[in-house]
């Protein structure tokens, strides 16, 4: 309408022309933010008509992933309401990816069993994002944005490394408790191909242990990384820490002191 009222009020085509470009610009430009959100909604959709598609055909346990894959993309919305700090949107988005890849696709759509590899390069992947938060912690724990002058390097690798390891060993817990109280598979001690035949204890403690050593190996990655750029002074200024510094400067509540220069 703008474009049309431009050319009847100035009878100049050019002009009317321009401003039905910069009208379709505005239309199309969306923020990020509301990528997010439809994304995030479109998840839980697809969710939704899965979890009546194992209702249907009476798949208790798989309609029990379904459900829990809408509550884990729920998430993120409520805790920044019920919450004292923000979530990030780059860290929306990994998290989206995260739960899409591992829930809906691992789970729902069972490509944990169709793909070998597929557990444990999330496996992988998820040991890194947690220490990455190790390092996030650091800095909230110490209240201060640059722990360069207030923090050995060896002691932040050491951190990072030992709360991997041990966030992975509590979650190996609930996987054993999960299969022992529910009758789930969660550390694959049965045959992909008969689900409903007899439990592998071995079977279980090698998928355990394969897990454990996943966990290992993306911590010591991040970890080392951490220790050679805060051994460095380049942790605040590399793309590595980027997320870092997007997560402090969009909660200054949680911390005392600011950047200071190098």
């Amino acid at each position: 309408m703008g474009a049309f009222s431009a050319f009847f009020q100035t009878g100049n085509p050019m002009f009317a022309k321009n401003s039905l470009r910069k009208f379709y610009l505005r239309s199309i430009s969306i923020n990020p933010s509301q990528i997010e959100r439809y994304l995030r909604l479109i998840m839980i959709l697809l969710s939704l008509v899965a979890g009546i598609v194992f209702f249907l055909g009476r798949d208790w346990v798989t309609l029990a992933s379904a459900i829990l894959c809408i509550f884990l993309l729920a998430i993120p919305p409520l805790f920044n309401r019920l919450s004292h700090f923000n979530i990030p949107l780059p860290f929306r988005f990994i998290y989206l990816g995260f739960i899409f890849t591992s829930m809906y696709l691992g789970e729902l759509h069972c490509f944990f069993y169709r793909f070998g590899w597929w557990d444990d390069l999330l496996h992988t992947c998820s040991a890194m994002m947690l220490a990455y938060c190790a390092l996030i912690l650091a800095h909230i724990l110490n209240k201060d944005k640059q722990i360069a002058d207030g923090l050995l390097p060896a002691f932040l690798a050491l951190f990072i490394l030992t709360f991997t390891m041990g966030f992975g060993a509590v979650w190996e817990l609930f996987e054993f408790v999960m299969d022992r109280l529910l009758g789930v598979n969660m550390l694959k001690g049965r045959d992909p191909r008969d689900l409903s035949g007899i439990y592998d204890n071995r079977r279980a403690l090698v998928n355990t242990m394969q897990d454990l050593i996943l966990d290992l190996s993306g911590g010591l990655f991040i970890s080392i990384l951490s220790f050679y750029q805060l051994r460095k002074r380049i942790l605040y200024k590399s793309g590595f820490g980027y997320l870092l510094r997007v997560f402090l400067a969009e909660n200054q509540g949680l911390i005392k002191r600011g950047l200071r220069p190098d």
